[in-house]
Order: structure tokens, then C-alpha cells, then sequence
């Protein structure tokens, strides 16, 4: 078929108002959408193989996020470019504001004898062609919006399924944003690159508040949940999937909740989940660990910060590390800050000390570092006895510390100082002065889990650090060692600047740069989010193969790290996405989406009561006072032999 033939083929235009519901493309004669526009090359405004322009008539109605595609006849070869509209432009026939005002004669109240002789045309970024050829669109070509099967040809939905296995890979993340208030169909991503088959990690940006990033990360998991729960059905053949869902609570109580149904979800919210294809349930099965609640009196190890209005199996867990337990974990740089560990003397003295208060052991489930502390000969079995420890190399520079006189009177004060936060009120939270094992956390799970929540949102920013490095180093070590076949953590953490800061070399930074850098391959997946991508790790950033950006600040969207990722009308997007909306870069480009309103609560005000005190639990997780390795009561795909 020519491009003359075609055009005669194409019918009117829809009339004004006849946007049609989801799709906005109701099929004319059964076969044919309707034509919205064409394609126009004019000078400033060229198609290229990335974008192209086109008019609309006046009575039609365009609007930006639409998804549209143009059928072409370029070299003989019938082709279809798939877009998505970033702008829609209004341009008046008159050259200055003067003539503008000048039809009217300056009255407001005069009407013009003459109908508007203005244009309206908008950009399109394309998306994929059909088949896919790397040339432009020629003008004249005409402009179609797109169904819901069209707009998985754009994001290139066919390719999400294996070929060789066919199964499907693909992941819904919510609904594909269709104009102001439309959507045409379910968005997904392709799992393979977020679980570390093909790439991983997912980072998310937006303002506190307006961006609600722990919201969709939360969705995601739901996605997950649900997905894995409907794949490892126990069959050897295929190919076995499970994750482990790591969330940290950083702000108030607002993820200790997440058992408890969102009494807010009304009929229209849970629509939009059935339209996704996933059960707006809450994560029923979750578990909450939270530091241990201070007072005036003694630390109570058995009563956490958080208590929650729930029966006494589903209640908050504390957890709190002793210095044995931080010696056999292999946590004791993380006790440290980055100003601590960027002079070298401190650090020198730090692993002379580290040396002298352990010794090497038999790597096995308590002893995961294969380090013990040392006993007898005077050597500090506890925090206090360090403390004292030290205080005495102040006083005697022969003393075992000072390793000969090597290390002077003010980086033993220096190193007495730090520790001094661990011997402060809220460092007691999760530091016990006695001898011993505590309660460390234990986070380790076969098979496919609700999320495991970990509460740090009252600790200081260090301690805070120290516990997000201590889960993570647990992770690492186990999956490095002994990983199940297709078992994946993914770790939910907001405000990642703090763990991971641009420019840092410290410990911690390093074991996150680690992570997202090399060891996706090995089942550990980050969700990340922070206010500001422009102050995070750009390993991290770099790393994460998909992008969410959510409402976001005008001085961060201007930063170097978003030149290259979105083009001006894509930030002018950015700065108007209200709380449901996201924009979502993955292969194929920028995703524009509508996440669904949670089915869990999102803080305590949220929760509905009833299914928050109900005592059935949808879990069959054994604690054994966190020692043990949680089980799921769920089959794994896993090979016979």
C-alpha cells in the first residue's frame, strides 16, 4: 500500500468530546482507529529517528502522556512508529502579542468576526518501530492514538515472555497513564531486569510527601508476591523464583503497619488493582522488629519501640547487638563513621584493637564471620568492659591497646569518644552493655515471604547506618556462600543518601557500591529511593537498571544527573505528577504510570482495626527468638537429587 492510498484509507477525525474511555481508541469500521493528525517536518521541527511532530484539526482533542503511533510508507517498506506525546503545542498565525490584542481592539467583551487561525501540533518521542528500522517517519503520515494491544507493541510487552520457555516474565507496576485522566492498559517491566537475570535494582526519586516513594516500591513488592506466589507451584521444570522482602521503616511508624488492610481503599482503588491483575491484599504474613523502647529506668529488652494494637503472636520484635555478637557477625567497621574511619591512624588503631579482643573461629551459623571474642587474660567481654578497656591505655601507654606505644594518647581518646554513642541513651536502643549474645537480627528466609520490616526511624543517623550495613552485610555473605537457586532479596530502603552518599569511601558505602555493582547476579536487589538522586552514589544510581521518578524539585531535576535522562518537557511532567502518578524509565524509555492506592495501611491512622487484631495469621514463620532461619510454608521449584 503507497502512503496516497493509505491516506484515502484513513477516516475523519473523531468529534470533539468522543475521547474514548481507557484506550481513547475506539476502532472505526471494526479495523481502522481514527485519525487524529499528521505528521509534519518543517524546519526546527524535523523527524528524526527518535521523535517526530505532528498537527492536529482544531476539533481535536490531544493531550500529553497519550500514546499514539503513525503509520509510514519510507524506501518502499511499510512502517509503524510507536510514541508516547510529550508536549502538545498551541501556535497563533500572528507574529507578537500586539496583533493578539489588536484583533480584539483592546475590548475583552468584543468578539472577532474571524475564526481562530491558530495550530495545535505536538511532539512524540517514539518508542519502537514495526519493524524496526532506525529512520524517521516522513510528513504526511497519518497520526493514530493507541489501543491497549498497541501500547504493548510501543513498550514492547512480546518480548517479556522467553521464547525458548515461553514464560512470562513481564511484571504490572500499575496502569499506563493515557492523557490527563485516561489510562490504555496494564504498565509492566520486564522482571528479568530488575531481579539481576539480565540487570537489577530500581531506584525511585521524589519529593517527601508528594513523590510517595515507599508507597509504589510497596506496590512492587505486592506485584512480586503475588507473581512468585503463582510460580513456585513446585514444578521441577520450571525455573525456580522466591524472594525475600527486606523493608526498612525511616520515618515514624508509617511500615509497621502494612498487615492491616487500608481502611481508605474504597471500590474504584481495589478496580485499579482487578485492572493490574493483582489481589489488593495487605502483607498479612509480615513480620516487625523495632529497637528496644527506653525510658527513664533500665532498658527493657522485651518491650520494642513500636507496640501495635494486634494479638501477641502478631506483635513488634526488639533486636540489640552485644559486642560478642558484633565480633562474630564481622560488624565491628561498621560501628564506625566515615570522619572516624578517614584518618589513618584511627583506623589503624581500630584494627590493632579488633585484633586484640578476637580471635579466629569456626565459620558456622552463630559464628557467621568465623570470629569469636577472645577469653580470658583480661580481654573485655562486653561494651562496658572495652569502655573501661580503653579508659586504662589513656592512663598507661604500655597498655595492649597502644600497641607498643604505637598509638597515641588522642586516637585512643578519639576511638573512646565514638563509642561513647554506643553507650549513650540511644545507642542502648540497640547496643547492650553486658556480656554475652543479644538479639541480632536475623533476616535470613528460604522460599518466598511477606516483607520482614525493621524499624530504625528514631536511631541517629550512625546507628541508623550500622544496622542497614549489618542486615545487608548478613545478605551478602549468605547469598556469596550458599544461595538456594532463584532465591532474591530485595531490600527497601528510603532515604539511600544516608547509606550511600556521593563522594563517600567509607566501609558502608563501599558494601552498598558492592551490591549494586556485582552482586545482583547473586540475589540481592536494592529499592532504593531518596529525595535527591544528585546526592547518592552514582555506582548506586548508575546500577539501577529502572527509574522512577516521582513529584520531584525543580534544583534537583536541573542537576547533571537528570541532563542526560529527561528533556525538558519530561521535567516540566515531573514537576506536575501528583501523588499516584510515576514516571518509569525502562528499556524502551520513559513510562508514564498510575500507581494504585495502597491496600495496606500506610501509618496507623490508615489501618483498619478488625483486620489489624485479627489473630489468624496467613504465614507460617518460625521465630525461635530470631536465632533460627524463617520458613515459609510454601513449595520451591527446585530440582530433584
Amino acid at each position: 500500500m503507497t502512503q496516497e492510498s493509505m491516506n484515502k484509507a484513513i477516516p475523519d477525525p473523531p468529534i470533539p468530546g468522543e475521547q474514548f474511555e481507557d484506550s481513547a481508541c475506539e476502532l472505526t469500521g471494526g479495523t481502522v482507529p481514527p485519525c487524529i493528525g499528521r505528521v509534519a517536518s518543517p524546519v526546527r521541527f524535523e523527524s528524526t529517528s527518535g521523535r517526530f511532530f505532528f498537527w492536529v484539526p482544531q476539533e481535536t482533542l490531544v493531550e500529553k502522556t497519550q500514546l499514539v503511533h503513525a503509520d509510514s510508507s519510507v524506501g518502499g517498506r511499510q512502517i509503524t512508529y510507536y510514541g508516547v506525546v510529550e508536549e502538545v503545542y498551541r501556535r497563533s498565525r500572528r507574529r507578537s502579542i500586539d496583533e493578539e490584542m489588536d484583533a480584539f481592539d483592546g475590548d475583552l467583551d468584543y468578539e472577532p468576526p474571524f475564526a481562530l487561525e491558530g495550530v495545535t501540533f505536538a511532539e512524540a518521542t517514539i518508542l519502537g518501530t514495526d519493524p524496526p528500522f532506525l529512520t524517521p517517519p516522513v510528513e504526511q503520515s497519518a497520526v493514530f492514538l493507541s489501543s491497549e494491544a498497541e501500547a504493548g507493541k510501543a513498550y514492547d510487552y512480546e518480548s517479556m515472555t522467553d521464547v525458548m520457555t515461553q514464560q512470562d516474565w513481564s511484571l504490572p507496576i500499575g496502569l499506563l497513564r493515557n492523557g490527563g485522566a485516561g489510562t490504555v492498559g496494564v504498565a509492566r517491566i520486564d522482571l528479568r531486569d530488575l531481579c539481576g537475570d539480565r540487570a537489577g535494582h530500581m531506584n525511585v526519586t521524589g519529593q517527601a510527601g508528594h513523590g510517595t516513594k515507599s508507597s509504589f516500591l510497596l506496590v512492587i513488592l505486592r506485584s512480586l508476591i503475588d507473581l512468585t506466589h503463582r510460580w513456585d507451584d513446585g514444578n521441577p521444570e520450571r525455573e525456580p523464583f522466591s524472594v525475600r522482602p527486606i523493608v526498612f521503616n525511616v520515618k515514624g511508624n508509617d511500615l509497621m503497619f502494612i498487615d492491616a488492610r487500608n481502611r481508605h481503599l474504597d471500590a474504584k482503588g481495589r478496580a485499579l488493582w482487578e485492572r493490574m491483575g493483582v489481589s489488593p491484599q495487605p502483607f498479612t504474613g509480615a513480620q516487625f522488629f523495632a529497637p528496644c523502647s527506653v525510658g527513664s529506668g533500665p532498658v527493657n529488652r522485651g518491650v520494642a519501640r513500636v507496640l501495635r494494637p494486634c494479638q501477641p503472636q502478631r506483635q513488634t520484635h526488639t533486636y540489640y547487638w552485644t559486642l560478642s555478637d558484633v565480633i562474630r557477625f564481622g560488624l565491628w567497621s561498621f560501628l564506625f563513621s566515615e570522619e572516624t574511619q578517614s584518618s589513618e591512624s584511627m583506623m589503624a588503631m581500630l584494627d590493632h584493637v579488633l585484633g586484640e579482643i578476637a580471635e579466629d573461629c569456626n565459620a558456622d551459623h552463630e559464628h557467621p564471620a568465623g570470629l569469636q571474642l577472645r577469653s580470658g587474660g583480661g580481654v573485655p567481654q562486653s561494651f562496658a568492659e572495652l569502655v573501661t578497656w580503653l579508659r586504662g591505655a589513656l592512663r598507661d601507654p604500655d597498655h595492649p591497646a597502644r600497641d607498643h606505644r604505637i598509638h597515641a594518647f588522642a586516637t585512643c581518646r578519639a576511638l573512646l569518644s565514638r563509642l561513647g554513642l554506643i553507650l549513650e541513651r540511644e545507642g542502648e536502643s540497640i547496643f547492650d552493655h553486658g556480656t554475652g549474645w543479644g538479639r541480632p537480627l536475623r533476616v535470613l528466609a528460604q522460599g518466598t515471604t511477606d516483607p520482614l520490616v525493621i524499624d530504625i526511624a528514631l536511631l541517629p543517623n550512625d546507628l541508623r547506618r550500622f544496622v542497614v550495613a549489618a542486615v545487608l552485610h548478613q545478605v551478602k555473605e549468605h547469598q556469596m556462600r550458599s544461595r538456594i537457586p532463584g532465591q532474591v532479596y530485595f531490600l527497601v530502603l528510603d532515604e539511600l543518601g544516608l547509606y550511600a552518599p556521593r563522594g563517600a569511601r567509607d566501609p558502608i558505602t563501599r558494601l552498598f557500591e558492592h551490591v549494586a555493582a556485582q552482586l545482583r547476579s547473586q540475589g540481592i536487589i536494592l529499592l532504593g529511593a531518596q529525595q535527591h538522586a544528585s546526592r547518592i552514589s552514582e555506582t548506586i544510581f548508575g546500577n539501577s537498571e529502572i527509574k522512577a521518578v516521582g513529584a520531584s524539585s525543580p534544583v534537583e531535576l536541573e542537576t547533571p544527573t537528570w541532563s542526560n535522562l529527561l528533556s525538558r518537557p519530561q521535567k516540566a511532567r515531573a514537576l506536575t505528577l501528583r501523588p499516584e502518578e510515576k514516571m518509569v524509565l525502562m528499556s524502551r524509555g520513559w513510562m508514564n504510570i498510575v500507581v494504585p492506592f495502597p491496600a495496606w495501611a500506610m501509618k496507623e491512622a490508615e489501618a483498619d482495626r478488625q483486620s489489624l487484631s485479627a489473630a489468624d495469621l496467613q504465614s507460617a514463620f518460625t521465630d525461635e527468638d530470631n536465632h533460627g532461619t524463617t520458613q515459609y510454608d510454601f513449595p520451591l521449584n527446585l530440582p530433584e537429587g
